[in-house]
């Protein structure tokens, strides 16, 4: 049964870096999607206008089930705003909720389980990025496989659809930090941060869903990134 959050808080992860525009390269930054230190946690309450709901899913019989969850998830999620992503439905099990970024925290990342953040650089240059903690949401983004289909409801209804062509993965050399330099874990390629961002946050309109890899005890050891293009 599928599980989407209704009339609760999301925590605020503020760190210390904020993002600073394209225009300067050297600056540009990746959010950290795993457990930081406490000491970096402070509340946040959402803007009430972004709704949030808590969605018991009917269980229905193979055939139609998907069709019918994600009608279901649709309804549960549309504000009539168009402009607004406010779910990501990846099959009949796994349906997520979308919140923004509140202004000025570019580093916020939901700590509500099964809700996750849109990130609002990623939008700047074309591209919809989605962030989630492997501890919490993050953890369905391990169960995508290549050429799944994931569809992307907006406020008004609209429902576009992408899939999967590419399955990312670095080692974080620094793993707590927004600034840390990456170790591509298929061609052990070193990037800097503002290489990986422009890596997976830039090009032709896609989708891009970011978490954390966990390696151990160290929960923000790298980072995943799942990309893919819309279906014409």
């Amino acid at each position: 049964m599928i599980k989407v959050l209704r009339n609760s808080v999301a925590v605020l992860i503020a760190l210390s870096t904020i993002l600073i525009p394209a225009r300067n390269p050297v600056s540009l930054a990746m959010p950290v999607t795993g457990m930081v230190e406490e000491a970096f946690r402070v509340d946040y309450k959402t803007d009430p206008t972004a709704s949030i709901f808590l969605n018991d899913y009917l269980e229905t019989d193979s055939g139609s089930r998907e069709s019918e969850a994600l009608n279901e998830f649709i309804l549960s999620v549309a504000d009539g705003q168009s402009d607004a992503i406010r779910g990501l439905f990846l099959d009949e099990r796994v349906a997520l909720q979308v919140i923004q970024q509140p202004a000025g925290q570019p580093a916020f990342v939901s700590s509500v389980d099964e809700v996750i953040t849109e990130f609002a650089m990623a939008r700047s240059h074309g591209v919809v990025g989605l962030l989630a903690h492997n501890y919490l949401a993050g953890k369905h983004f391990f169960e995508i496989q290549m050429d799944d289909i994931i569809q992307v409801v907006y406020g008004d209804e609209k429902v576009e659809k992408y899939q999967v062509v590419a399955i990312q993965r670095y080692q974080a050399l620094q793993p707590n930090s927004p600034h840390s330099e990456f170790l591509d874990l298929d061609t052990s390629q070193r990037l800097t941060a503002t290489q990986l961002f422009k890596k997976v946050y830039t090009g032709e309109h896609h989708i891009t869903l970011q978490t954390c890899i966990q390696e151990g005890v160290v929960d923000t050891w790298g980072r995943l990134f799942i990309i893919a293009e819309p279906i014409v």
